[in-house]
């Protein structure tokens, strides 16, 4: 099924190795939901990935935005991200924001910024990692990319892999 999660899961949690979780404007959920949610329905079904977008009963983690978590393995989570990424672009988006864990922002941005110099790049995309974490959900932080929506795309594949594999070094 589409629709929301269950219980508030996004909102205590950190990260999740197999999850990428997008923020998206309030506004664009139901253009990205689709009639019955047709458009999830069909994300899921091309891609493998599972789509879970915010209820508005879950709490709010920014004004005017809900997050959207897909699920599933690196190339699943690449191929819904890129399908969404056309949903939002065709309704006007320049851009997509990210949520990443607060405390691994750091390894996000690099030292004296040069990861985040190397992800706007190698992509060709502008990537800016928020200083301040979300007010109302403050164990996040927001990277947003702006530009080509391939190399968006790409940005946040990267993210991810960078997130991924500093769990794997923490786990050690």
């Amino acid at each position: 099924g589409g629709g929301g999660w269950g219980g508030s899961a996004g909102i205590e949690g950190g990260y999740e190795e197999d999850t990428v979780q997008l923020l998206i404007p309030a506004g664009a959920v139901r253009d990205l939901i689709g009639p019955k949610g047709a458009n999830v329905q069909g994300i899921q079904e091309s891609t493998g990935a599972n789509v879970n977008i915010a209820k508005a009963s879950d709490p709010p983690v920014a004004p005017d935005a809900k997050i959207v978590k897909i699920k599933g393995d690196a190339a699943a989570q690449s191929a819904a991200v890129t399908m969404l990424g056309e949903l939002l672009y065709t309704g006007g988006a320049t851009g997509l924001r990210m949520l990443i864990p607060s405390t691994m922002s750091s390894r996000v941005v690099g030292k004296a910024g040069a990861q985040v110099k190397k992800l706007s790049s190698d992509n060709g995309v502008s990537v800016d990692v928020e200083r301040e974490p979300l007010r109302m959900a403050p164990q996040f932080k927001v990277v947003s990319m702006e530009g080509d929506m391939g190399g968006v795309v790409g940005a946040i594949v990267e993210v991810q892999k960078i997130l991924a594999e500093q769990m794997a070094r923490d786990a050690q």
